[in-house]
């Protein structure tokens, strides 16, 4: 147990950071966001966002480069580059002593040694989809192997553009992991596959199947907006704002 000392110390150290916080917001009080990757697809969207004024509780702080230069006065960095990337970023913000809380919304192997470790200092959130809708998918995909009599087959199918690394993807894999997670006796000494396609300019769809005898029920989710996951990762960077250090595997909507 902590001594009334070491929590005072704590105490102190949460306060002179949420300070930090306050004195290096813009103006207007929107949380300043730096964006690593503002240069690709969904970096550029969420720069955009930023600064177009669509969201009156953040703004743009700037982009980080492979230098990893961090702009003055940021509260937030949103990660969406490669895992190489991110890596680099986490390690130099590491080093630094750096609290600055990250979103991560890149995919694929992340490094998850360095997420960890820079969770010890600051806020990391994973946000494999910044959508509203994946969250919800995922928590109804759950109900609905808990519920689900011996004898039906569980089974997942995920679309995206040709242009995508990873497969599965960061969603998918976090699908399949959730309805895993539950032990769901229809589970039971089963593997649910994840089947990847690679089709045209798709946003994103994911589809749980689920087939028993005579009938079929789906779970579906589609983005038909590319836009929906710029405005989601704004919404992450203002609900990681004044979280503790620590590693998020979920936010809040």
């Amino acid at each position: 147990m902590a001594s009334v000392t070491e929590r005072i110390t704590e105490l102190e150290a949460e306060l002179a950071r949420l300070k930090a916080v306050a004195a290096s917001n813009s103006e207007d009080g929107a949380i300043r966001v730096a964006v690593h990757g503002a240069g690709g697809r969904l970096g550029s969207l969420i720069t955009k966002q930023l600064t177009s004024g669509g969201d009156s509780k953040a703004s743009f702080a700037g982009s980080v480069g492979r230098d990893a230069v961090i702009p003055e006065n940021t509260n937030v960095i949103v990660d969406v580059t490669l895992p190489v990337g991110t890596k680099a970023l986490l390690r130099k913000l590491i080093d630094s002593g750096s609290t600055i809380p990250v979103v991560i919304g890149t995919t694929g192997e992340i490094p998850m040694d360095e997420i960890r470790e820079y969770g010890k200092q600051a806020a990391v959130a994973i946000v494999p989809n910044f959508s509203i809708g994946i969250p919800l998918v995922t928590k109804l995909a759950q109900m609905a192997v808990k519920a689900l009599p011996a004898g039906w087959n569980v089974e997942m199918t995920e679309t995206h553009h040709t242009r995508k690394l990873d497969a599965p993807s960061g969603t998918g894999k976090k699908l399949v992991n959730a309805m895993k997670a539950t032990n769901a006796p229809v589970l039971e000494g089963k593997e649910i596959r994840c089947n990847d396609l690679r089709l045209g300019d798709v946003f994103g769809e994911h589809t749980i199947h689920l087939a028993g005898p005579g009938e079929r029920v789906e779970i579906i989710h589609r983005a038909t907006r590319r836009e929906v996951f710029a405005i989601g990762a704004v919404r992450s960077s203002v609900l990681i704002a004044d979280k503790q250090p620590g590693v998020y595997d979920e936010l809040n909507y």
